[in-house]
């Protein structure tokens, strides 16, 4: 909100980042990116985002938002690039494995999207309270649903579903069950 009000003060203070009070940093074109997007300039963003990777090529808040920009933008091309980029530098990072997971998902290269969920559940497996824990299962379900393996599919969605991810819980595999399971209980 702060930086919506500043407005003008903004790209000022950004300028004099890039250029005298932190030449060397990415700081000042995260702070004109931000402007740029609050003021509904996501080309300009782009722009001051790449600038600021020519700097640090794996400063994460630039390839996360280079990212989503180009997504923005329906540059499908340029976010999938993105998307490695940010997966590349920081191979760790669940929400960039997920974000390229679900694009070769979107474009049904389901193989390739596996390793991502995988990988993203292997990091989370200690930390079963993450958001992005549940959300790879249900990606990992998604995955095996499509590819028809019935039996990992349903694992995956009811472990989902367990950890209240609730499209997880929505899926056919996960409410047969639960719906064989409350006729088994009206039988009783």
């Amino acid at each position: 909100q702060e930086l919506s009000e500043a407005g003008e003060k903004a790209f000022i203070l950004a300028r004099a980042l890039q250029v005298e009070l932190a030449p060397n940093s990415t700081i000042g074109y995260r702070l004109e990116a931000q402007a740029l997007r609050l003021q509904n300039q996501p080309e300009q963003a782009v722009k001051a985002i790449e600038s600021g990777l020519k700097i640090d090529t794996t400063d994460e808040w630039l390839l996360e938002n280079h990212f989503f920009l180009k997504l923005n933008l329906k540059d499908l091309a340029g976010a999938s690039k993105a998307a490695d980029d940010w997966v590349h530098f920081h191979p760790n990072s669940t929400k960039g494995l997920l974000v390229t997971a679900y694009l070769k998902v979107n474009d049904k290269r389901y193989a390739e999207a596996l390793p991502n969920v995988q990988r993203v559940i292997q990091i989370l497996a200690k930390r079963t309270d993450e958001p992005h824990y549940g959300e790879a299962l249900n990606l990992a379900g998604q995955i095996h649903w499509a590819q028809n393996h019935k039996e990992q599919a349903e694992a995956h969605l009811k472990q989902a579903c367990g950890l209240g991810f609730q499209q997880a819980c929505l899926h056919e595999l996960v409410r047969g069950n639960a719906s064989q399971n409350e006729t088994q209980l009206q039988k009783r």
